[in-house]
This record gives C-alpha cells, structure tokens and sequence, in this order.
C-alpha cells in the first residue's frame, strides 16, 4: 500500500533532554511522539495564537495521527528507513576472528509454559540454542522489516566493532537546571543532554496516519529539542507492505512506538496473548506544556518487543493511545 511519509530534517545538530537524571550508565533513548507533536503543534501556538491547553485538547483528541518516530536516509533518490531491531531475532556468538551470518527467528514452544500473574504464557526457542548472541547492528532496513512480515529472514548483520548502520552519531553532555529566579543550581538539577548529529539527507521520520488540521501542509518548519533548533517538514509518499494484515489466526505483533503497559509486560487486553519477547523497560518522560514544567517519569515496553497473537487483540497499550502509544505491524509467524 502507499502510505505518506513525514521527514523531519534537522538543520544542524538537535538536543534532547535524557528522561532519568544524569547517569552514566544510562542507555541513549530515541525522543518519544509526544516530543515531536508538541514541536509540530507549537506552530499552532506560535502562529495562531492557541494556548498550551488547547493544544493539549487537540493532541487527545488526535486531531494529527503520526507513527514513529523512525531514522531515514536518503541517497540517489531512494529513501531507506531504519526500524529497532526486532526481539525476537539472535545469532550465533561470534569470536573476534569470526563473522556469524546466520539469524535465528523465535518460535512458540508449547512444551514450555510460564506465569505472569494468572496468565499462562508459552516459552520460546530458537533453531540452535546453545551460544547465541545479540545482533551487532540495532535496526534493520523497511526492506528487512518487509521479508520478515513475510516471514522470512533475510536480514544481514554488521561486522563486529564496525561502525553502526544508522545515519547519526550522538554526544552527550550535562546540563545544570538553575533554580527560577535564583543563582544556584537546583536540587538534583543535574541530568544529560543526548546531542544527535545526522549525516547529510537524514533525519527523523513519521508515518501520517490522518492531519485533520492541515499543519503538514500550512508549515515546513518546526523548532525541535530543548535548544530550539529549526528542522525542514517534508512529506513524500512511499509503498510498503508492512502495514498490511497478516490473514492468520496465529501472528506476532511487532511494536512500532512504546506501550504504557501498567503490568510492566502485559497489557490488560492480554486474553489472546500467547507468548512475548520484549526488551527491557525504557523511562520516559514528557514536558507538561499546559504547566510548563516536566511531567511524570514512567516505565513503558520499549519499541521492537514482540507479542505472539492467536486471534485479534484491540489495543496493546493500557494508557495514551492518543500520544500515539502501543502502534504496532503485525509478522507472519
């Protein structure tokens, strides 16, 4: 099918503030959709004089319906899109003088049963089990995610201690919060800025599911992280199969933005939930715009955990689905 695809370039290097205090130990996070659509909406604000409430209001009522975010680059006219590495993939260990080739996919094994809470889940194997490792590279290509939803693996890993295959390097620094009004540092105002600078031709992008407001067509500009810093709205329209159903009763749901999961694994809509392959909890946060001041801090399952499905399932988030939360393609099993 052909789906639109919103591109966010960014015009020189771009700041976001880490969710956690500073930690040097913290993984690097992608920012997450509600970053993204305040940036957007805040043309609405800066433009048209609507206030931080009521664009608050328009963002749950999902007025402008995006999916992401995701990397792209651009080369010779194509458009390439970096998706997380999917949990449900391993490969045999490597040694330094070795390169593994081969890349094991999940499957359910009904021999194996475990809890969580009341509900039974069903284990999962690989085709080898003994020796197997993480991929080196952590996202794979829309054309690898496009074999996989097929079924088939055919994705090539990167060579151990080469350079990644994303477009982006990040930097990161500490920022100090200043009390307001004051000359000293706030209690526990230390935390990290994540600097991402992108290759020339890349950037963030979006999948447009509905604008009802038009703002992809009345702005090509937003001010993006917490310096500000202007990117280039882009809209061009790609085909792609991943949004398709997979007309099985048995399926594996691949999540393609974070889900509020109250239980920390399961939503509450679990009943055809069979098995799952996740990654462990991220920390979010978002900036409370209608307050001015950072919001709460939560724990959701992060993008590319995987659930196995044996018949439909409604939502797999358990709270803001109208940040986008809880999007997912579905894989042939």
């Amino acid at each position: 099918m052909k789906k639109k695809l919103l591109l966010i370039k960014p015009l020189d290097w771009v700041a976001f503030r880490a969710a956690k205090s500073f930690s040097t130990s913290e993984d690097t996070h992608f920012p997450n959709l509600k970053t993204f659509l305040g940036a957007i909406y805040g043309n609405l604000y800066n433009f048209e004089e609507k206030s931080a409430k009521e664009i608050s209001t328009l963002m749950k009522e999902r007025k402008l319906d995006i999916t992401g975010p995701f990397v792209f680059k651009q080369n010779n006219g194509e458009t390439e899109i970096f998706f997380k590495k999917p949990a449900i993939l391993k490969k045999e260990k490597e040694s330094n003088e070795t390169h593994s080739k081969k890349i094991y996919k999940a499957y359910i094994d009904e021999n194996i049963k475990f809890k969580i809470g009341t509900k039974e889940l069903n284990g999962l194997r690989y085709e080898k089990m003994n020796n197997l490792d993480d991929l080196n590279k952590n996202y794979i290509t829309l054309k690898e995610l496009e074999e996989l939803k097929k079924g088939y693996v055919n994705i090539i890993d990167t060579e151990k201690n080469t350079p990644s295959n994303i477009p982006y390097k990040i930097e990161r620094k500490i920022g100090i919060e200043i009390e307001k009004g004051k000359r000293y540092t706030k209690k526990g105002g230390l935390y990290s800025l994540n600097y991402f600078r992108f290759e020339e031709n890349s950037g963030f992008c979006f999948f447009v599911e509905k604008d009802e407001l038009k703002l992809l067509e009345k702005y090509n500009t937003i001010k993006l992280g917490t310096k500000g810093k202007l990117a280039r709205l882009e809209i061009i329209e790609i085909e792609t199969n991943i949004f398709d159903k997979v007309n099985d009763e048995e399926k594996i749901l691949y999540t393609l933005t974070p889900s509020f999961i109250e239980s920390g694994i399961l939503p509450k809509n679990n009943e055809n939930i069979i098995a799952i392959a996740n990654y462990k909890p991220e920390t979010i946060g978002f900036w409370n715009g209608v307050e001015n001041k950072p919001g709460e801090l939560m724990k959701v399952v992060p993008v590319g955990s995987c659930y196995y499905t044996k018949g439909e399932i409604n939502t797999l988030t358990d709270k803001y689905d109208y940040y986008g939360f809880g999007k997912y393609i579905e894989l042939k099993k």
